[in-house]
């Protein structure tokens, strides 16, 4: 990897190609758009794959360890961001 060049997506050199390519994937049924959850880790500050996911069903408000905090977080609240 060439470390000294990096773009973005949505770049405007990149944005053309980028553009075009999802709607290639998008036509031929490789790639699909909805309104989902996202698994996002702020650690990584990425999204991760569902297969990356250890899934819980929470009733309330709970407070769990996760690996690389002190802290205890709290999952069972979702959030809106407009």
């Amino acid at each position: 990897m060439d470390w000294e060049r990096f773009f973005f997506t949505m770049d405007d050199k990149c944005s053309k190609s980028v553009n075009e390519a999802f709607v290639k994937m998008y036509e031929k049924g490789v790639i699909f758009r909805a309104n989902r959850l996202v698994n996002w880790s702020t650690k990584l500050r990425t999204a991760i794959s569902d297969l990356e996911v250890d899934h819980m069903d929470l009733e309330k408000k709970t407070k769990l360890s996760v690996p690389g905090y002190e802290r205890m977080i709290e999952f069972g609240v979702l959030h809106k961001f407009a």
